[in-house]
């Protein structure tokens, strides 16, 4: 039997549009810590009750329902995770690894908050005739959160997101369009 292996992303890991991408994330981040360190205000509370910011934070993991609530105001927060999946239909069997998760979250104001998420997916198909693999980052998300309702007796505590994705990804791996979305 003849093994067949395909590479669908032909990036090298230094491509310049990997490098670009790379480039534009850091400047964002470093843009996000520079304004948190500048806004950083030392606030007094009573001891008996912790800060805000040190109770319990709800975190936003990916396939499993977004977080209610957002990031408190001048508060960065880097959320991160991996993910395996194995499925097999149709006499394919796909094992995918999506890693970093990296979902970066700073509050702009109480009760909003904007986003940057990146993933990146190693994938790979096997099936009679052979194995297909796929490697690369997937597009850029940026976003929005905006907290609308709190919990109060009968009525539920709720937000609403807006993102969309920016077509950065790798050959094979990217959507090569920008794709909004509401949650």
């Amino acid at each position: 039997m003849r093994r067949l292996a395909l590479r669908l992303s032909h990036e090298t890991p230094w491509s310049p549009r990997l490098v670009g991408v790379v480039s534009l994330g850091w400047a964002c981040v470093l843009c996000v810590c520079a304004a948190v360190m500048w806004a950083q205000e030392t606030q007094p509370h009573d001891v008996a009750q912790p800060p805000r910011h040190a109770q319990a934070q709800e975190a936003d993991r990916p396939h499993v329902p977004e977080a209610r609530a957002t990031v408190d105001q001048g508060r960065l927060r880097l959320e991160g995770g991996y993910t395996f999946t194995t499925t097999h239909a149709q006499g394919i069997t796909r094992h995918s690894h999506m890693y970093p998760e990296a979902l970066l979250r700073y509050g702009l104001t109480t009760g909003f908050e904007v986003r940057l998420g990146q993933n990146a997916l190693s994938q790979q198909a096997s099936r009679a005739q052979g194995t297909t693999t796929l490697h690369g980052t997937q597009d850029v998300e940026l976003g929005v959160k905006l907290a609308l309702t709190t919990q109060h007796i009968l009525v539920p505590e709720s937000a609403v997101m807006l993102r969309l994705t920016v077509p950065t990804g790798s050959r094979g791996v990217s959507a090569d369009a920008v794709l909004p979305g509401i949650n």
